[in-house]
């Protein structure tokens, strides 16, 4: 068994003997072969370097599932819905943009290659927690009874958003167990702001962006409807008071 072993290490260093000087006899055909695998290399390179990372970003989304088909997502300047998918290319149905203000379809479909995800940082707006916050400023005197308006306010965005709160809370306690998120479900917040001879008061709460536009419209509509049922409770800043 030992002389079998010896043998065996005798040949492999023959064999490398063996290859070692066939390099130097023809070294410098090696080294005109590798410049040129080299160049090729190069110019192979640079001619679909673009497609290559169209397949990286590619890969890299499929791996890390970053976003779906009707997710809908920011990357970049882009924002939209995610309406396809390929090896080279994400398409989006932009929401808002450059002609419409709220988050609503602007009717554009946005198609960019998919190496913008080694790049960009992305948002997604409906993977782990499908829900996001928003403001709703009010600007109100002194003269307001805070109080009773907060109280109502709360009630009328608890009206909006009450079909979807238990979907909210169970969301965010699994968000929480996932990403070690701390805290408990924020829901419904105000914040008053002292401005000059007024205040602004900002109410903050959840919805699924999808419906924001039509969310907001609605409380802010009930809301001022509210307003105009209480004269003597409720007063605005005008003329040289704002």
């Amino acid at each position: 068994m030992q002389e079998d072993g010896i043998r065996k290490i005798a040949h492999y260093f023959v064999y490398l003997a063996a290859a070692i000087g066939i390099f130097f006899v023809f070294q410098d055909e090696f080294l005109a072969a590798s410049i040129s695998v080299g160049i090729l290399a190069a110019v192979l390179a640079f001619l679909f370097q673009t497609p290559l990372l169209n397949v990286i970003g590619w890969i890299y989304l499929k791996s890390g599932r970053s976003y779906k088909i009707h997710d809908r997502i920011r990357l970049g300047s882009f924002k939209g819905d995610v309406v396809g998918i390929n090896i080279m290319r994400t398409k989006l149905m932009e929401v808002g943009g450059e002609y419409v203000k709220a988050d609503l379809p602007s009717g554009r479909l946005i198609s960019f290659p998919n190496s913008h995800l080694l790049s960009q940082p992305i948002v997604n707006y409906t993977k782990h927690f499908p829900y996001i916050w928003v403001d709703i400023p009010f600007q109100l005197t002194y003269d307001t009874d805070l109080d009773f308006v907060v109280e109502n306010i709360k009630k009328i965005v608890e009206k909006q958003i009450s079909p979807e709160v238990k979907d909210m809370k169970n969301r965010y306690n699994i968000l929480q167990h996932v990403f070690d998120v701390e805290g408990d479900f924020p829901g419904i917040n105000f914040n008053i702001n002292p401005v000059h001879s007024w205040v602004e008061l900002v109410v903050t709460f959840p919805l699924n962006p999808k419906k924001q536009s039509a969310v907001t419209t609605a409380v802010t509509s009930d809301i001022i409807q509210f307003f105009k049922k209480h004269p003597k409770k409720v007063a605005f800043p005008e003329g040289r008071r704002r």
